[in-house]
């Protein structure tokens, strides 16, 4: 499957996602704030458009407009930002109903598997590895392509980059 399916396949199921809170928030809006007035709505809000910005830049177009070090940058920060939103739901859910302790535990594991493998990149031939499956990547040859000069950045200021 490739990465820009997998992120579309993913947007949409978030988009329905955030479409069935809305119609609940408006459908029964009772209900809706007895299962939120205990946490606070910003995080998942800020959760949604960090989604929505990851899932933007997973296609090769966007991905070279970004840059590599800023795509790696967001995407990083990004998932662990996401990681603790996770966390924190499942555990406040887990002091009052028990079975949500399943969910803290493979969160935490998650998060373990990810520290594991970014300690194991970091031993000696990192360089040689990365060099090497940058470049049989979409997103390493889209990268390899973006022409370093100016380009068009927001609100159409020009934004030197290489």
């Amino acid at each position: 499957m490739r990465r820009g399916h997998y992120a579309d396949v993913r947007a949409r199921g978030e988009i329905a996602d955030a479409a069935v809170i809305v119609l609940l928030a408006r459908l029964e809006p009772e209900a809706f704030h007895a299962h939120t007035r205990i946490t606070n709505p910003m995080p998942p809000t800020i959760g949604y458009g960090v989604l929505l910005e990851m899932t933007v830049t997973s296609f090769d177009r966007p991905a070279a407009w970004l840059g590599r070090r800023g795509w790696k940058v967001l995407h990083t920060v990004g998932s662990i930002y996401l990681w603790g939103t996770f966390l924190v739901a499942f555990l406040g859910r887990a002091l009052r109903m028990p079975g949500y302790w399943l969910a803290v535990a493979v969160a935490i594991a998650a998060m373990g598997v990810r520290v594991v493998a970014w300690w194991r990149g970091r031993g000696p031939g990192r360089r040689l590895r990365d060099r090497g499956s940058r470049s049989s990547s979409g997103l390493g040859r889209a990268l390899s392509r973006a022409a370093p000069g100016p380009r068009p950045g927001m609100l159409g200021v020009s934004v030197v980059c290489g």
